[in-house]
């Protein structure tokens, strides 16, 4: 099994932030089902982020991104909330949306060759998969949080660079440089500043 290559272009920022690999989850997946003949996993705006080989048809993917779209659109059967399967040929597809409450976070595609006793009910993988449903949804929740930080780090860089940027004149009165704890914590949105000047005795609390 190999790990699926990320697109690289403007349509995957956000997939990009999501860099720890996902190969133990398809493996423990793989190892829950060894009859699995694809694994997929896919992020909330419907881009893969692991693949696993074999897996070359479009049925699978298409399904996945279908039942993506009807979360993020609400279109979803009440009965199909939590994933679907179809089956086709011989083989049967599952999909399992993973959703942090009502969040979604993407979803996990499984295609399988039938047994003799023909597909296995829904729940009956859903039951199965449990586990590997479960740490793959904190991943994602986790790697999601990381990629939230570091968009956020440009402009909480910019603010620091703001602070340490701005020059104190040599004859700035109290009032001045209160001013200027008083804008820096208003701007950073924090709930208390400091100014501490000790060779010049000057100390400001806001």
């Amino acid at each position: 099994m190999a790990a699926g290559t990320i697109l690289d272009d403007e349509d995957t920022i956000e997939a990009l932030a999501l860099s720890t690999s996902l190969d133990p989850y398809g493996q423990l997946v793989k190892m829950l089902m060894p009859r699995a003949s694809c694994i997929a996993i896919y992020d909330r705006n419907s881009v893969p982020l692991w693949l696993s080989d074999g897996c070359d048809g479009p049925d699978l993917p298409h399904l996945i991104e279908e039942a993506i779209n009807a979360s993020q659109n609400d279109n979803t059967d009440p009965e199909e909330r939590d994933g679907c399967a179809r089956s086709w040929s011989g083989d049967t597809a599952y999909v399992f949306i993973l959703r942090d409450g009502g969040t979604l976070l993407g979803a996990l595609g499984v295609s399988c060759q039938d047994g003799s006793g023909g597909a296995r009910p829904f729940s009956l993988v859903q039951g199965l998969l449990r586990p590997a449903l479960q740490v793959l949804s904190r991943e994602l929740i986790s790697q999601y949080s990381i990629g939230d930080l570091r968009q956020d780090a440009p402009p909480r860089n910019a603010d620091l660079e703001r602070v340490l940027d701005a020059s104190v004149p040599e004859d700035s009165s109290s009032d001045d440089l209160e001013k200027l704890v008083r804008s820096c914590v208003t701007h950073l949105q924090c709930s208390a500043g400091a100014l501490f000047i000790p060779d010049k005795q000057v100390s400001i609390l806001r």
